[in-house]
């Protein structure tokens, strides 16, 4: 059962709307919607769709009628877009109502739009894409009260959700739909719309109860019907007749026994029958929770572009397996599922795996406590915790090079930068290293005692930057001579408090600064000093901290992206402007994580391409940018 409103708004533009309601079938209904400048092609396509639709779409399989459907009119469409050659410029949208299961596809800009019981508005049509054909069927389950609302345009370019919320809560939907009507009609809308507003109604809920005394008919049949249980109805009889040769008080010994005994085994059958009975009635139950389960992955998976959809279908999937998993049922399809969503919550989040491989090994074996690569003169180096590892690139061999004046047990190397020609390291304990072919020497500091308490260290020009351990100012010491001069004070002392705890910086000319919370800002000392907070978009529901150690941002002054490792993944953002100082926001573009093995760290030789660090020694990635703005290993 439904409610139905549909609308057409004419505010005398060129394009013709049509919109359809035609009931296939007991409980089928289509709804249809038709946008056009070409009065000829609109006509035309609504013939054909409604020669493919009618007496071809059953309640046995509507999905794949309605697939093959699909594919029948877009080989139409394409047939008169090559016989008119040029572009079609058409909107459809096409839903179908299966009992409670809604199914549409769409072309153009149209939009699809579902109102939840829990006053929640979903766009549930793809938001980026303007497609050319029909594509994908996206489907979920209406509840009780829920609004499917379809429109011939973009509506909420024109509404608010709290438009479409307070409408909903109107009597009728007629009433809802007159809302809307009269909202739009207030607004500059540059063509005429068409909306068909649906509202599913259950029609009380069906019994379906199976006959428990069939069930224990059958479960006697079962019983009896065996050669063990006409052994024992044999016996039965032989026993029967040896007692009854026995004395009257014998034999009302054996009768009493004979009732408890029977009394016990009636009581045990019961049990088995209802326990058996409630365990299938679980069963049957549960099977349909599962192909409910599996029909939400799939509609997920076909909607990894509409991340309202795709939320939704996964949410309830992952609902229904953890029920069913309470009920200890389906264990190995549950896993199965499970792992599939992992899967797709991956391709969701832009999640390329990377696997390691002779093709793009630089250097297989064990690297003792690796914390850093580095790449200075084009020779790859390793930083370990008490000394440098110097890649033989002939040989394929680690050089190491140890610095004995560490105190193993109390001081290691926590990372390092390259500075002109030298690798300058900083150590737990605050200390500057300076590492030059093969030879460590401790640094000094110009007018300081000791180094500033650092967590961090980057180098840009001639200067190093560090970040304080503790009050997170960034210090920047200029080289001079053999030593640095003293610290100068980055940040004022109110940004410094304001800004709150630094988990890393980066510099590019200007100096990227990650804050605790993973927000991110970009600072310049000159020529102005300013502190500009960026605007990180299209980021992925991963981007969080699940492993609160070894998180740092990368960029140099010649590479385009910037680089974040992140719970062992490396991140990829895109700044809006290439220009250094002109940069307002960062784009996420994908993330890359190790299929083997958990990246430690990672060098950005250029854009492209990027040298990992792990357990097992390293390798080479290679990376493009498609024109969807998306991450695709090579």
């Amino acid at each position: 059962m439904f409610d139905f409103s549909s609308k057409i708004l004419d505010f005398g533009k060129k394009n013709i709307i049509i919109n359809r309601n035609i009931s296939l079938d007991e409980g089928l209904e289509c709804f249809l919607l038709i946008s056009s400048s070409d009065l000829t092609l609109a006509d035309n396509v609504l013939n054909k769709i409604l020669d493919l639709i009618i007496d071809k779409i059953g309640k046995e399989d509507s999905y794949s009628d309605f697939s093959l459907a699909l594919q029948n009119i877009n080989s139409f469409l394409k047939q008169w877009n090559k016989d008119l050659e040029k572009e079609l410029k058409i909107n459809i949208i096409i839903g179908l109502l299966d009992e409670n299961t809604f199914l549409f596809s769409e072309i153009g800009k149209v939009s699809c739009y579902l109102i939840k019981n829990n006053n929640e508005l979903l766009e549930v049509t793809d938001k980026k894409y303007n497609k050319k054909q029909f594509g994908f069927i996206s489907s979920g389950e209406l509840s009780e009260g829920e609004i499917i609302v379809m429109g011939t345009h973009k509506l909420l370019n024109y509404l608010s959700n709290s438009d479409f919320l307070d409408g909903a809560r109107l009597d009728t939907l007629e009433a809802f739909n007159e809302n809307i009507v009269d909202i739009l009609n207030s607004e500059i809308i540059e063509k005429n719309l068409g909306i068909t507003s649906i509202k599913y109604k259950s029609n009380g809920v069906l019994n379906n109860k199976s006959s428990k005394f069939l069930f224990i008919k059958e479960f006697f049949i079962k019983l009896l019907d065996n050669n063990f249980s006409k052994k024992i109805i044999a016996s039965y009889f032989v026993l029967k007749d040896k007692i009854s040769k026995k004395s009257k008080t014998i034999k009302n010994i054996i009768f009493i026994l004979g009732i408890i005994i029977s009394f016990f085994l009636l009581y045990s059958i019961i049990l088995n029958i209802v326990g058996n009975n409630s365990y299938m009635e679980k069963k049957v139950e549960y099977t349909k929770d599962l192909e409910k389960a599996k029909s939400y992955v799939v509609v997920a998976s076909e909607n990894i572009n509409n991340p309202d959809l795709f939320n939704l279908n996964i949410n309830n999937a992952e609902k229904i397996i953890e029920t069913i998993k309470k009920e200890k049922l389906f264990l190995n399809d549950l896993n199965k599922m499970k792992d599939d969503i992992s899967i797709l919550k991956k391709q969701f989040n832009g999640v390329e795996i990377f696997e390691e491989n002779s093709n793009n090994k630089v250097f297989v074996g064990e690297i003792p406590g690796a914390v850093k690569i580095l790449k200075k003169d084009k020779k790859l180096y390793v930083i370990g915790k008490n000394g440098v590892y110097l890649l033989d690139q002939e040989n394929l061999k680690m050089q190491p090079y140890i610095f004995e004046k560490l105190d193993i047990d109390e001081e290691y190397f926590i990372d390092a930068t390259v500075l002109v020609s030298d690798i300058i390291l900083l150590t737990n304990k605050s200390k500057i290293v300076k590492f030059n072919k093969g030879y460590f020497n401790f640094v000094d500091v110009k007018g300081q005692k000791v180094w500033q308490n650092s967590k961090n260290i980057e180098s840009y020009g001639r200067n190093i930057y560090l970040l304080g351990q503790e009050n997170n100012q960034i210090y920047k010491h200029s080289k001079s001579g053999a030593r640095f001069n003293s610290a100068l004070n980055y940040l004022k002392d109110e940004d410094v408090k304001n800004i709150g705890n630094i988990r890393s910086i980066a510099i590019d000319g200007g100096i990227y600064i990650l804050k605790n919370d993973l927000s991110m800002l970009k600072f310049f000392a000159s020529p102005k000093y300013r502190i500009e907070k960026l605007i990180l978009n299209k980021l992925p529901k991963n981007y969080n901290v699940e492993v609160d150690n070894n998180i740092e941002i990368k960029t140099r002054a010649n590479l385009n992206y910037v680089y974040m490792l992140l719970n062992n993944k490396i991140f990829i953002f895109k700044p809006n402007r290439k220009v250094y100082n002109d940069v307002k926001s960062l784009m996420y573009l994908g993330q890359i994580e190790g299929k083997s093995y958990k990246i430690i760290d990672f060098y950005p030789s250029h854009d492209g391409e990027i040298i990992v660090l792990n357990e097992s020694g390293l390798y080479k990635l290679n990376f493009d940018v498609d024109e969807d703005d998306k991450i695709i290993l090579r």
